[in-house]
């Protein structure tokens, strides 16, 4: 006759002590300002990069940043993250290279969203300036305006960025939600918990020793 199996208490709480893993969530639109209309452009190549400011509430983590952009001439294209530095960017923070191949010309522009994708990003509440820096043979131009645009924006020339009020950039910013982490559990607490656990778990193995043998229907 097969005994019935009883957990230890102390190995049911431990159990229920472990944190679950979240369910990993689809990518959230955090910036969109909508593709730029065409009825003007913006040089972006080599000499002119372009940035444009957005301002997040809450903790992210970016998985893909986009611009809304028309390629002349293939080539490289560094999607840089900024820190806010006031009405221009700040400090570099992440970068991203992705290589753009030409789908038209100046006199028939063909835009579309570019953008890295796979990134792994985390910004914390505040502004940060999303920059497209096209190095060497990159030729392109970003069409405008875009009907959301963001309030502040800047264009670099000579090794610095300059602010501009409105340019009109379209810009798109895709991530995932981190969640808050839940608070330490102090020694005391930690401490009270486990005198706990040992008196549930004693109280357990007494009782258990003077349980009547029950059949399990099994043999």
């Amino acid at each position: 006759m097969r005994r019935p199996v009883l957990f230890p208490a102390f190995l049911l709480l431990a159990a229920a002590a472990l944190p679950g893993r979240p369910a990993s969530a689809a990518p959230i639109t955090i910036v969109n300002t909508g593709p730029g209309s065409g009825s003007t452009t913006v040089i972006l190549d080599a000499a002119q990069w372009l940035a444009a400011e957005f301002i997040v509430s809450d903790s992210w983590l970016l998985t893909e940043v986009q611009g809304w952009i028309a390629p002349f001439e293939t080539g490289d294209v560094r999607f840089r993250l900024y820190s806010d530095g006031g009405d221009v960017p700040g400090s570099p923070l992440f970068q991203q290279l992705l290589s753009i191949a030409s789908t038209g010309s100046p006199d028939h522009p063909t835009a579309e969203w570019y953008g890295p994708s796979s990134l792994s990003w985390p910004i914390d509440p505040g502004s940060y300036w999303l920059a497209f820096e096209p190095l060497d043979t990159f030729d392109g131009d970003m069409l405008l305006p875009s009907p959301s645009a963001l309030a502040n924006e800047a264009f670099l020339r000579e090794g610095a960025y300059t602010s501009f009020a409105f340019i009109g950039l379209g810009v798109r910013v895709f991530g995932e939600a981190i969640a808050e982490q839940p608070k330490p559990v102090s020694e005391e607490s930690s401490s009270i918990a486990l005198f706990g656990s040992v008196l549930l778990a004693a109280s357990v193995h007494y009782w258990r020793r003077r349980l009547p043998a029950v059949s399990s229907g099994r043999r």
